[in-house]
């Protein structure tokens, strides 16, 4: 399936917002909304719309955010393996004596020396491996790598549809979508809304396919969710 492409109408907007009275009044008839809750909106797509609202975007710091656990548990699971493959060389070199000019002489033997290397690597692999799985559990992680670019999404899409979503979640719609049984179509009031709006804000007027909407939805209700299982410093 081709990527859809959304000419947005990014600029800096006036007091009235994204939307202007007349789109207002037919959204406000269209959908049963109160005039003053789209003035609201109007402004909130004005930020979603502004030339500088997208650049360190908030979804990488969330891409990032949700990645942590995974890979701090891929790091646990390595030092995991780790230890126990240097238990098993410890006890194979604990029963072993190279050959050194040396050895047997026990201050000087390397093999004493080796073997206290690996007792020390031990204990630091049992040290860092504790401590990482308590901090695993008491404190949350993110991690430093870029997400990959061949999977970016349009992240002005996602900024504007957010607003959407938390808009329509705050005048008490519900933040969702259905799916034809028939066709497997996704479709819903949600769905009707944000292609009522997207075509006011996009030049050509554009609409979403209701997957990527689908998407969305569910890409936001994981970040409200990561966003609140956050500790917040006291």
């Amino acid at each position: 399936m081709a990527r859809q492409i959304v000419n947005w109408n990014v600029q800096n907007y006036g007091p009235q917002g994204a939307l202007n009275d007349a789109m207002r009044a037919d959204l406000s008839i269209r959908f049963d909304i109160k005039p003053c809750e789209l003035e609201q909106l109007s402004q909130n797509l004005a930020f979603a719309l502004a030339p500088g609202t997208v650049k360190a975007s908030i979804l990488t710091i969330v891409k990032q955010m949700e990645k942590g656990p995974e890979q701090l548990e891929a790091i646990l699971q390595d030092l995991r393996r780790a230890e126990h493959y240097l238990k098993k060389a410890s006890q194979g070199f604990s029963n072993l004596r190279i050959d050194y000019p040396k050895a047997g002489q026990r201050a000087d033997d390397p093999n004493m020396f080796w073997r206290g290397i690996f007792d020390n690597a031990m204990t630091i692999v049992e040290h860092i491996n504790r401590n990482l799985t308590r901090s695993a559990g008491k404190y949350s992680s993110h991690t430093l790598d870029a997400p990959d670019k061949r999977r970016t999404r349009d992240d002005r899409r996602s900024v504007v549809l957010w607003q959407i979503f938390e808009f329509w979640g705050c005048i008490g719609r519900r933040v969702s979508y259905s799916t034809d049984g028939v066709t497997s179509e996704r479709r819903g009031p949600l769905v009707d809304f944000v292609n009522a709006v997207v075509p006011l804000l996009s030049n050509p007027p554009a609409t979403i396919s209701g997957e990527t909407i689908r998407n969305e939805i569910r890409e936001w209700w994981a970040v409200r969710s990561v966003m609140a299982s956050v500790p917040i410093p006291e």
